[in-house]
């Protein structure tokens, strides 16, 4: 789903930052340029699902629209592969996922742009960023939580509900 607020019908570009910390789109909804396939196709990795990674490429050279209309129906079944793990391991599962999948992101961007990568400090704001922020949820650090929230990729990571939560997350060891 995305995150921004869009007419319907709508026809949006989505920009590469945007992908730099969520996935927005399934791979069964693209429709692909023969470009877009072979830039695919020449910078395959396993790091990110394909079709984040398809998004990532497409977009970093501004090519990635949506439009803003429900063309299939999408149900989910108990034989999904991808999905959240239930109890107490799926609660934890939750509050590290965004930052792992960014993790994951900046580690393909600086195997696929290694000049951008080091350029733009931004990429390694964000990396620092997430490892702390994996490592304040692991230890259950409220504190270390409390302060992430002056960090601006925090917000790029998480909504306020899912930043309070993490929030919530940390109290009850």
């Amino acid at each position: 789903m995305y995150l921004k607020p869009v007419q319907p019908d709508a026809l949006v570009p989505v920009t590469f930052d945007e992908f730099c910390s969520h996935n927005y789109f399934q791979g069964c909804s693209m429709a692909l340029t023969r470009a877009a396939a072979d830039k695919f196709l020449n910078h395959w990795s396993d790091i990110l699902p394909h079709d984040w990674l398809i998004a990532l490429l497409s977009s970093h050279d501004g090519k990635f629209w949506f439009i803003n209309k429900p063309l299939f129906h999408y149900r989910t079944h108990s034989q999904n592969t991808i999905g959240v793990p239930k109890g107490k391991k799926g609660e934890e599962w939750v509050r590290l996922k965004f930052a792992e999948d960014m993790l994951d992101t900046l580690e393909t961007i600086k195997q696929t742009w290694p000049e951008e990568y080091y350029e733009n400090d931004i990429y390694q704001k964000r990396s620092k960023f997430c490892a702390e922020h994996i490592q304040a949820l692991k230890s259950r650090n409220t504190w270390q939580l409390i302060k992430e929230n002056t960090n601006p990729v925090y917000g790029e990571l998480k909504t306020k509900r899912a930043r309070m939560m993490d929030l919530v997350f940390s109290l009850f060891k």
